[in-house]
């Protein structure tokens, strides 16, 4: 039902991606199910870009999984994946908001590096290429406030 709930969403409002709010919440057999089918509705419809976003307030481990393929921790550095299923293709990844948030609200912009290191450690962890395209793709969102944060 939400597949086609989804796919009828897409057609009658000609919207061009999704935000999930806490996808960590769903089971991801969930995602690898309907990730693909909403993909493969909107490539129908001349949405080949269709964006698919998380909001991932939980630790980049847990996140991990709904990335791409997916990994788990004895995963990392390797190229094995959960399964060859992808899902999401990035999110909003906290660790990313800390720094840029602490950076510039905060007024010190000394923080501004941890976005290297995050990045560095995160891509380790990641699936970041598109099975289809064989092209690496991450869409990192972000944001620079938030309710959800003081």
């Amino acid at each position: 039902k939400y597949i086609a709930m989804t796919k009828a969403l897409i057609s009658s409002a000609d919207i061009d991606g999704l935000r999930v709010d806490t996808p960590m919440q769903v089971p991801l057999s969930f995602f690898k199910a309907w990730v693909p089918a909403i993909r493969a509705h909107a490539a129908s419809l001349g949405k080949a870009n269709f964006g698919i976003f998380g909001e991932f307030f939980v630790q980049p481990t847990r996140f991990a999984t709904m990335t791409g393929r997916g990994r788990t921790p004895d995963m990392y550095g390797k190229e094995v994946f959960i399964d060859e299923t992808p899902t999401m293709k990035g999110g909003i990844d906290y660790t990313y908001y800390w720094y840029l948030f602490t950076a510039l609200v905060s007024k010190k912009p000394e923080f501004v590096d941890g976005l290297k290191l995050a990045f560095l450690e995160e891509r380790r962890m990641l699936d970041l290429v598109d099975p289809a395209s064989g092209q690496p793709e991450f869409a990192m969102w972000t944001f620079c406030n938030n309710h959800d944060n003081w």
